[in-house]
């Protein structure tokens, strides 16, 4: 997992947010999952498959911190694509 280049919203840059995101693309990838998600490139990317990602992530998501992080990184990635 690389550092979050210059350009990532901030609500993206939280370690613990990019830990779970990672370590989920990687869970889905492994599965062979046909979903968007499996497709997204860099977990940065503010695209569709990177909203399927979130998403996935946030179902995921055990403790509550991690679940209210990862539901505003997901919110950022769908205002910046529906607008």
């Amino acid at each position: 997992m690389r550092p979050p280049n210059d350009g990532t919203p901030p609500k993206l840059r939280a370690r613990v947010v990019r830990e779970h995101v990672h370590t989920t693309l990687i869970r889905i990838r492994s599965m062979r999952l046909a979903r968007d998600a499996a497709r997204c490139r860099d977990i940065d990317e503010m695209t569709w498959a990177a909203l399927d990602l979130y998403t996935i992530a946030l179902d995921l998501c055990e403790e509550r911190i991690h679940r209210d992080l990862v539901a505003q990184a997901r919110g950022t990635i769908l205002t910046h694509l529906t607008r």
